[in-house]
């Protein structure tokens, strides 16, 4: 994502997504998550960021269950989901369309 212009901020479960969040969050446009990590899964990292940015844009993704995984993330506030495995196309289309279809006072992309 750095490549294409993003400022990435990574976690390696979503306790620590959370975490980074709360301290970062005027500098977040955009939250990318899996369904399954490790300590807090994606449902419940969803409804924790939730809780603090109601407005936050997340894309859920997930190879397992897809049906159910997307479902899961729709009821915890999710509009963008991905089904794995996908592309890095895929990715930025994604975040592109979350970017473009949410709050427009979110920055964008560095390069724009």
């Amino acid at each position: 994502m750095e490549a294409f212009g993003y400022r990435v901020l990574v976690a390696s479960n979503g306790a620590q997504a959370v975490s980074i969040f709360a301290v970062n969050r005027e500098k977040v446009a955009l939250v990318l998550t899996d369904m399954m990590m490790p300590i807090m899964d994606g449902p419940a990292t969803i409804v924790a960021l939730k809780q603090i940015a109601p407005g936050l844009l997340i894309i859920a993704a997930s190879g397992l269950d897809m049906s159910g995984a997307k479902e899961r993330a729709e009821a915890a506030g999710v509009k963008h989901f991905l089904a794995k495995p996908y592309s890095v196309g895929k990715v930025l289309k994604a975040i592109h369309s979350a970017l473009s279809a949410g709050n427009e006072s979110i920055p964008r992309k560095e390069t724009e």
